[in-house]
Parts: structure tokens; sequence; C-alpha cells
């Protein structure tokens, strides 16, 4: 009986040392999880902007010069000749503005009265105007001025509706325009005054325009070259001119 027992001793034994064994070469199992993360991809988009410069068309800015709003008080067209004005059949080409191809005109000075509701074509140049001349076979106004007029004589009416266009030379493109009112004494002559600053006041010493009178068919009756210019200044220490606007002189290089 005792040997029985220590044999299922020894069993027990040999069977918890085999069980211990077992445990110890049991490899445990790793799980790998894979987590999937959703790339965020940012785009950034660039737009370009490209601005195509279209020229524009050249044009003259007019400098800013105060009009006289006065009128003259002087007598209607169809009365004496009033005094302050210089008779259209003067023949003293120094004295009524005439000039070449039927052409007169004077400028008044700054500050003069406006022109008022007077037949030029009748009563002629103001005794403080600046007579038109002809110099080297061009026609020439004097200015700076409050205004300028010009006087043109046809070979027959013009009519109504007619227009004074004054065009740059270089481009033949017409800039101004004013009425050409006909005058009451003489169908054939007709008058227009100008305000335009790059006409009368120009920042130039001198500037040339193209003139057209058309009548109201918008046929050309008067065409012609008008050189509106300041009075020579001289010259400056350096040999150049002053300043069209300031009058001043270049300063000594010291």
């Amino acid at each position: 009986m005792l040997r029985v027992l220590k044999m299922v001793g020894i069993v027990a034994i040999i069977s918890g040392i085999f069980l211990l064994t077992s445990c110890s070469l049991i490899e445990p199992k790793v799980v790998e999880a894979t987590v999937l993360v959703p790339q965020t991809v940012v785009v950034t988009e660039i737009v370009e902007k490209i601005v195509t410069a279209t020229p524009a068309p050249a044009t003259i800015t007019p400098l800013v010069t105060v009009i006289s709003t006065q009128s003259t008080s002087l007598s209607e067209p169809g009365a004496a000749t009033p005094s302050a004005y210089v008779n259209q059949a003067s023949t003293d080409s120094t004295s009524d503005g005439k000039m070449l191809n039927g052409l007169s005109g004077w400028c008044m000075p700054l500050g003069s009265t406006g022109p008022g509701d007077i037949d030029y074509g009748r009563y002629g140049m103001p005794v403080t105007g600046r007579p038109g001349r002809v110099e080297d076979g061009m026609n020439v106004m004097h200015i700076p001025g409050e205004y300028c007029t010009l006087i043109f004589e046809f070979s027959s009416p013009v009519g109504s509706g007619g227009k004074v266009e004054v065009k740059q030379i270089h481009n033949n493109q017409t800039f101004y325009e004013v009425d050409l009112t006909p005058s009451a004494a003489n169908p054939n002559i007709s008058y227009a005054h100008l305000y335009h600053n790059y006409v009368i006041n120009p920042p130039l010493w001198g500037v040339s325009y193209l003139i057209e009178a058309v009548d109201g068919n918008g046929s050309t009756r008067w065409s012609g070259e008008i050189l509106f210019q300041k009075t020579d200044p001289g010259l400056c220490w350096d040999g150049s001119t002053p300043d069209p606007v300031s009058m001043w002189c270049p300063k000594y290089d010291w």
C-alpha cells in the first residue's frame, strides 16, 4: 500500500512538471491592430489675373480758367458802332486783325469782359483787343487771353448751324468746337469765340492748331493753321526759355 502511494505521488509530481513545462513553451500571441488614418490633402489654388492695359486716345486736359459771365452794355446789332469797337472796314491791317484767306481775329487780354451779344461781323475788334497778324506766311494770334474771336468772310452765306472745329495737327483730331454765328450785317461773314485753355492760355509759349469752319451741312468752308503765341520772353542765362507758367528760369549751378 505504501508502495502504491509513492507511485501515485511520483506520477503527480511528473504531471505537474509537464504542465509547467507546457505552459512555459506556449508563446503569447500578439494581435496587431491596423488603424487607417485618412490623409487630408490641402490644395492651394493660385489664380493669376492678367490685366492688359488698353491705351486711351490722346486727349487734351484743359486747365482751369475763370470766364467772366458779365455782358457788355454796348449797343445791339444795327445801331451805331459802339465807341469801344474798331470798325471792321478799317484799312489799317495792324489794328483790325486781318490775316490770310479772308480771316480776321483778335484775343482779349486776361480779365476782359465777355463778348456779350455783339455782331462782330459789323462792329469788328474791341479797341483793347490784341489783333491777329501774319508772320512768315502764318496766321498768328496773340495770347494769353480771356477769349479769342475769329471772323470768317466767305464767298457765299454759310447760314445757321455752322461750327468752328479746333484740331490737333499731328493727328487731325477735333478736341474743341464752338458755334459759328452768322453776321446780321453781312450774310457772308460769320464769327466764333474760343475759350478753351489750351487755345487761349496753354502751358506753352506757342501752339499751332488746324482751324476749320464747317457749315450746317457739314461742308468745310474754311481751313487753315493758326499759331496761338505768347510774347517772346527772351532767353534765360543758359540759353533756354523760362517756364511758360511760372516764368522762372533755371537756377544757377553753383
